[in-house]
């Protein structure tokens, strides 16, 4: 029988919320999420994903990132991409002292959490073995000027954009394979080079689906379902498949 357990880990001192969706099956592989800058672990996306990835027999974590949701912090000093990214490692750690899953890992993330993903990786000897960004920022720069024309980044610390001003994925090759970038190519948040940029230099196997006049929240049912149906299957051939 499927189960939604709540639960709580540490990462640098903040107390970290988030569900842990386990499937109806022995040992499952498990999926980390990283929401997006100004979302939180229970977005739509991910709780489709959820449902989506434990109907299949994978494990996914939801959780909110410090600052948001129902973790500890607050938002405005909080937030940078390294605290986003040593969150997800601590996601990571947390599973890996769950009894009952698998070996197998995974990770998903959403706009900023997709760079939190790649980040994350991208600094491991070990990277998980599969991954799936949607709406990559690759130039931290590009999302600060998009950034600073939004009114809920006033408190934004200036932390935050040191880092974002530094943050350069297209600069040289991406070393990391089994990797789905999805991008809508009217995102007027994070144009849709970024995650051409970034599926250009990652290493096969990799895919790139692009969503005709797909917005940066992506607001059409019709890609919400395309969404879904491609990180599902992408998931289920390195999880699964592959095992």
């Amino acid at each position: 029988m499927e189960e939604e357990r709540e639960v709580f880990f540490e990462s640098d001192g903040y107390r970290l919320a988030g569900v842990l969706h386990l499937p109806n099956a022995d040992r499952p592989p498990v999926v980390a999420g990283s929401h997006g800058l100004f979302a939180d672990g229970d977005s739509p996306k991910q709780q489709a994903l959820a449902r989506e990835l434990t109907a299949r027999g994978i494990a996914f974590l939801r959780f909110h990132h410090r600052g948001c949701g129902k973790s500890s912090g607050s938002f405005s000093q909080a937030t940078t991409l390294s605290g986003r990214v040593g969150d997800l490692s601590a996601a990571l750690d947390f599973l890996d002292a769950q009894p009952g899953l698998g070996t197998g890992r995974g990770l998903f993330g959403s706009s900023l959490g997709a760079t939190a993903c790649l980040v994350l990786a991208l600094g491991m000897e070990r990277p998980p073995g599969v991954m799936v960004g949607n709406a990559p920022p690759a130039r931290g720069r590009d999302l600060a000027q998009v950034l600073s024309r939004d009114p809920r980044t006033g408190s934004l610390s200036a932390a935050f954009f040191r880092e974002m001003e530094a943050l350069d994925l297209l600069a040289g090759p991406l070393a990391l394979k089994n990797t789905l970038v999805i991008h809508g190519d009217a995102d007027e948040v994070v144009p849709v080079d970024h995650g051409q940029g970034i599926h250009r230099r990652l290493e096969e196997p990799k895919r790139l689906v692009i969503l005709p006049s797909g917005d940066h929240p992506m607001s059409d049912p019709g890609h919400q379902a395309r969404f879904l149906e491609e990180s599902v299957e992408w998931f289920a051939r390195f999880l699964l498949e592959g095992a």
